[in-house]
């Protein structure tokens, strides 16, 4: 038997190298969808068992840089996407850095989630308990190069308030005699502020009896988005109605530990806005910036409490000009040293007017502002004119605060 040597038929063509590179890649690509990372979601704002410590650290943080003048770092630590309240902190940030004060980080005392947003903290702040509120916030980037997705979250605590939308309806509710306009997100303290008005009506009442007084009400606004056209440092103001008549408006409020009445401070400050509501009530043809600063201010700030009788040392070698006392600081209020030393020295000319010419006069004066005669409201209600008031005034603050 013989064997024949002969040729075998090569086997069909396979695929190249290349082409099965080509078809892992393909196969890669389509698999990255669900074997991929996906892109995460925001984490919830849950109450967790640290929550109050990492939100106590980050307000540590906040005002370590607000002592250290470092600006930017503040800010970082401020909600990005609060454009108001980033305006109103940025100029606290620059009034605390001019005074050279270095104020501590208050401590939190209990947390309790709003909405599903934000974390709301009460704070021991000055002589009361404060509300403050925290925003979880932060961006997600892709840390491989397209098509490949692998993303990272950089999320972060930061100081913020809740948007207009996220403040409720607007409520009115009756206590203690008084009208409150209030937000559903303020529903909590509304008995406390309520009753702080009521009383701050009576006191400005006990000043100065009113027959037929217009209505008094009192409206809380919680962030500083709703009082954007206010100025940022305004603990209160008043509100003009169509009538003539001024509501009190509260922006920022302390309160017992337990929210159930209003911290000293706050009712000073309801105090100070009833006798500014008192002032258009006696002199109902006053409208709002017509008289001079220091009469309208100056005796708020001394009849309020808001006052402790202090007279600035500067005023022993000079007291400002009439005129600067007429017009006041402007858009400062008593946060930087100058203004503080104003509202001072206007609550003590209250003081001389009262000695010098009696209570009666500083009325009378309120009066002939809303129709001011043309040689002047001074000359025509104490018969000298306005400098030699302001320099009368000098002798005798001299004589008084600086033996």
């Amino acid at each position: 038997m013989a064997i024949e040597w002969g040729t075998r038929e090569p086997p069909p063509p396979g695929p190249s190298a290349q082409a099965v590179i080509a078809l892992v890649f393909v196969a890669l690509l389509a698999a990255l969808p669900t074997l991929g990372p996906r892109r995460p979601e925001p984490p919830p704002n849950a109450i967790t068992a640290t929550l109050q410590d990492e939100l106590q650290q980050h307000l540590e943080v906040h005002y370590q840089t607000l002592r250290a003048g470092d600006r930017a770092g503040f800010l970082l630590t401020v909600d990005p996407f609060r454009g108001d309240l980033r305006r109103c902190l940025g100029e606290r940030f620059d009034l605390v850095a001019e005074a050279g004060v270095r104020p501590e980080a208050p401590r939190i005392l209990r947390i309790e989630q709003f909405r599903s947003t934000y974390i709301r903290a009460y704070v021991r702040e000055g002589d009361g308990v404060a509300r403050m509120y925290f925003r979880r916030a932060g961006a997600l980037y892709n840390i491989a190069r397209p098509p490949f997705e692998i993303w990272r979250e950089v999320w972060r605590w930061y100081v913020s308030e809740p948007v207009a939308a996220e403040l409720g309806p607007e409520r009115r509710r009756e206590v203690g005699g008084v009208p409150v306009v209030y937000r559903a997100i303020d529903e909590g303290i509304v008995d406390a502020v309520g009753d702080a008005a009521s009383a701050a009506r009576a006191f400005a009442l006990l000043k100065r009896s009113v027959e037929a007084p217009r209505p008094f009400s009192v409206r809380i606004v919680p962030t500083r988005e709703l009082a954007r056209d206010a100025r940022c440092q305004l603990t209160g103001g008043t509100l003009e109605r169509p009538d003539g008549g001024v509501d009190v408006v509260v922006f920022e409020t302390r309160f017992s530990s337990d929210l159930a009445s209003a911290a000293g401070s706050t009712r000073e400050t309801l105090r100070h806005e009833a006798l500014h509501w008192l002032q258009h009530e006696v002199v109902r043809d006053l409208e709002v910036g017509e008289a001079d600063w220091w009469l309208i201010e100056g005796y708020a700030h001394k009849e309020s409490g808001t006052d402790r009788g202090r007279f600035p040392r500067d005023g022993c070698a000079a007291t400002p000009p009439y005129s600067e006392m007429a017009a006041g600081p402007g858009s400062v209020l008593p946060v930087n040293q100058r203004a503080s030393d104003l509202y001072a020295y206007a609550a003590r000319m209250i003081d001389f007017l009262y000695e010098r010419h009696g209570t009666e006069a500083y009325w009378s004066l309120l009066a002939r502002s809303a129709s001011p005669p043309p040689e002047g409201v001074v000359r025509a209600v104490l018969g000298v004119d306005a400098e030699r008031f302001r320099s009368d005034f000098a002798a005798w603050a001299r004589a008084r605060y600086c033996r």
